[in-house]
């Protein structure tokens, strides 16, 4: 689904990471690691577009991607429910008059469901606490018609019962076939779930494959 070749990112054409070749095949797992200020989130808005290599160059075979950032990057106080937010990964289909169609909304429904947030639908999202918010940008996530997930550091400021549901949920969407890649410094994590891990250091980039013994759950209807 990705491949790299020689890719790296930075900015301005000066380079911030260290050079990456490899592949990553669809419906895998994939964790980025490494010590701060070593380019894992500027690999990360590279691969979505958001900025150009500043060397190599690497390929998706996907038109469809669905990135969710860092929580300090979002505007909190912006006046929108937890519903309006999710239904943002409908709006491709959204009628000309700006509706959903009733099969979109009953899909916002059931998103809502699948992280356990349709009891907060209304609330204000400057009223979400750390944990909801990201379940809230998952059930996004899950709406969007993509196939590749970029998630950077999804877990900062996050307990650790709503971690296990949103893992479970990123283990069934990539056994559906979604290529994710997620930045993370939670090792713990890394073992357990991970297909891949590629840790950056200022000199390499290092591939693994640390989940030996953590089989994925079965594809499910969700």
């Amino acid at each position: 689904m990705i491949h790299f070749t020689d890719l790296r990112a930075g900015y301005q054409g000066r380079s911030i990471t260290p050079s990456l070749t490899g592949s990553l095949a669809a419906g895998s797992l994939t964790a980025i690691t490494g010590e701060n200020g070593c380019g894992k989130s500027t690999l990360l808005k590279t691969l979505a577009g958001l900025i150009s290599p500043s060397a190599g160059h690497f390929c998706i075979h996907s038109s469809e991607i669905a990135l969710l950032p860092q929580q300090q990057s979002l505007d909190r106080t912006f006046p929108l429910t937890v519903r309006d937010i999710v239904m943002m990964g409908c709006w491709q289909q959204r009628t000309w008059y700006g509706r959903l169609p009733s099969a979109a909304r009953r899909r916002v429904e059931q998103a809502l469901a699948i992280t356990d947030i349709t009891a907060i639908a209304d609330y204000p999202l400057s009223h979400l606490s750390g944990g909801q918010l990201q379940r809230t940008l998952f059930s996004r996530m899950w709406l969007q018609p993509s196939d590749v997930w970029l998630l950077d550091e999804p877990f900062t400021g996050v307990d650790e019962g709503t971690i296990a549901r949103l893992m479970s949920l990123t283990q069934q969407v990539a056994a559906a076939g979604k290529t994710v890649v997620m930045v993370l410094h939670d090792d713990h994590l890394v073992q357990r779930y991970f297909d891949i891990q590629v840790h950056l250091t200022a000199q390499a980039a290092q591939w693994t494959t640390p989940r030996t013994s953590h089989p994925r759950p079965l594809a499910q209807v969700i």
